[in-house]
């Protein structure tokens, strides 16, 4: 007995020191290099990937850093040399580029309401991997503006920050008591700043206050209507928000692996009421690719407010935000639950240009402003819809995926539409 466990144990360590002793000596030496950039500067992309000069070369740890240079947007794909001397080693990583600007030209509307917009979105302003945004939007003739930056990471910090500014007008329904729906003017002037703390590269925490003021005008209704709600309402507000994000995806091309967590506290002070307002808003994303052509996609969320009785409820049913053919903002709670899944299939894959055949389930559910948690399982507030889709994708410009999808209620099957948009829904 005592001589087989002997036994077990000269052969375990003689695997264990082949297994050392086949390990790589060679010694990393001085920084890496990059060639192939049109846009993006060295030392940006030298911040995003692990160097440890000096110490043994790790090929793990290479690869590693070739797929965070693929995570970057804009650069289309990265691959790594090694060039050796001796016991020591230079790595050099090329990269391919693809153009960030992107022009945005988004338009759409249903019965009694039509809206464009016009802008342009940089994801790697200046080579630096900042993110300027700026758009204008017509809603029914109503005019709104919105300005975001974003620097995610100052050279070799921990922290980034953002800053915005928009003003926003549409109509709005909102609704009252006995099912009455009244449409407002609705606009939003808003001015935001929130700082950004990085904890590896994977994990982020952000804090920020945005000061904003909201007016609600009624839309002018015959007198002997007689509808609720006031005829005029001014708000100002300052809306204070904490989040916490872990991003682990991978990216290749359109396609993505992996998945990503959001948990954002929200909290809004309306000054001239002295009233306070929470939420707390988990969602997640899933990305599988069980093969080649083949990306599977999952998105769940979940939101939890102050549970005010108020027709300006925090948390809308809408085609654009959650399910696609429901339409425009149909229906505001105060909870939300809410399920997507998409089977996105490459159709054709070319150079310049693909294209993807997309089938997806929406499921989601709300709780009235005053209700009870169990609305969220309530069968009456329970909407599912299913659809297909399509993706047109041109790959050399960042996101540039031009989205059209068709759902249908499967429970009242005359509840339908067609959502047309710019990247993927999620």
């Amino acid at each position: 007995m005592l001589n087989k466990a002997l036994l077990s144990f000269i052969i375990t360590f003689n695997i264990c020191a082949l297994a050392i002793g086949q390990q790589d000596t060679r010694i990393l030496e001085g920084e890496s290099s990059f060639i192939g950039m049109t846009k993006s500067t060295e030392s940006f992309l030298m911040d995003q990937i692990f160097i440890h000069p000096n110490e043994p070369l790790d090929l793990n740890e290479i690869k590693e850093n070739v797929q965070l240079l693929k995570n970057i947007p804009g650069i289309e794909y990265a691959e790594h040399r090694l060039d050796t001397i001796g016991k020591k080693v230079n790595v050099t990583y090329t990269v391919e580029e693809i153009s960030t600007l992107v022009p945005i030209v988004n338009f759409g509307g249903i019965h009694n309401n039509i809206w464009f917009q016009l802008g342009v979105t940089d994801y790697n302003w200046l080579g630096r991997g900042q993110f300027l945004s700026a758009t204008y939007q017509n809603n029914n003739g109503l005019h709104s503006g919105h300005v975001f930056f974003k620097i995610p990471r100052r050279h070799k910090s921990v922290w980034g920050y953002t800053a915005s500014a928009s003003s926003w007008a549409s109509q709005e329904p909102l609704y009252f008591s006995n099912d009455i729906t009244v449409d407002y003017i609705y606009h939003n002037h808003s001015i935001g700043l929130s700082a950004i703390r990085h904890f590896g590269k994977n994990t982020t925490v952000e804090i920020g206050n945005t000061a904003f003021v909201e007016i609600y005008n009624k839309v002018e209704s015959l007198p002997e209507e007689n509808l609720p709600g006031p005829d005029q309402l001014t708000q100002k507000k300052l809306l204070s928000k904490l989040a916490f994000a872990r991003d682990l995806l991978n990216y290749d091309h359109f396609y993505r692996q992996g998945q990503k967590w959001n948990l954002t506290y929200q909290n809004v002070f309306t000054a001239d009421e002295d009233v306070w307002f929470n939420s707390l808003i988990l969602e997640g994303h899933y990305f599988y690719r069980p093969s080649k052509k083949v990306n599977v996609a999952v998105r769940i969320k979940f939101g939890l407010s102050t549970n005010t009785d108020s027709p300006f409820a925090p948390f809308v049913a809408d085609s654009h935000i959650n399910i696609r053919g429901i339409g425009n903002r149909i229906s505001r709670g105060t909870a939300e639950a809410v399920f997507n899944i998409e089977y996105r299939k490459t159709l054709n894959d070319r150079k310049k240009w693909a294209s993807q055949f997309v089938a997806f389930s929406d499921i989601g559910s709300w709780r009235d402003p005053g209700g009870d948690l169990k609305d969220l399982i309530d069968t009456d507030q329970f909407r599912h819809f299913v659809g297909l889709g399509g993706r047109l994708i041109y790959k050399k410009l960042f996101g540039a995926i031009i989205r059209l999808d068709y759902g249908v209620d499967i429970y009242n099957l005359k509840y339908r539409g067609v959502v047309l948009g710019l990247g993927q829904y999620f």
